[in-house]
């Protein structure tokens, strides 16, 4: 008689502060615009994952003067007034308020601030690697 035994292993997150690492990480932006899609990105950015008790929140800042987009001549126009006002806004900022797993996702509830106006958003994505987030 043999017996079979199926191993079913966890990894939790350690407590500590977690930064992101700009040569494996990204921060960037995609907006539909009339037929097509306008993208860009930062140069620039921080991103800290905090973790205390299993409780987890992530806050991000981003430079607006890092931004970077194909179009040349679009570079100045985005800093001004009229869309990030880089002059008085230089942070892009995200501050998470809940994360929980769903799935094979992880859904992030927190505040964007961009142009010093906050507003509420859930960002969604996948974590990969050697750790499995469990719903509490």
């Amino acid at each position: 008689m043999s017996t079979t035994q199926t191993e079913q292993t966890e990894s939790t997150i350690p407590t500590g502060v977690w930064k992101s690492d700009p040569i494996h990480s990204s921060a960037g932006f995609a907006v539909k615009h009339m037929v097509g899609t306008f993208r860009g990105d930062f140069r620039q950015f921080d991103a800290e994952l905090s973790v205390n008790s299993g409780e987890l929140s992530l806050s991000g800042r981003v430079p607006v003067e890092s931004v970077r987009v194909d179009e040349e001549n679009l570079y100045s126009h985005l800093l001004a007034p009229d869309f990030f006002d880089s002059e008085r806004n230089p942070e892009i900022k995200f501050d998470s308020s809940r994360i929980v797993p769903e799935g094979e996702q992880i859904v992030i509830d927190g505040e964007l601030t961009v142009k010093g106006i906050a507003k509420a958003v859930e960002a969604r994505g996948q974590i990969t690697g050697p750790l499995t987030l469990r719903p509490r």
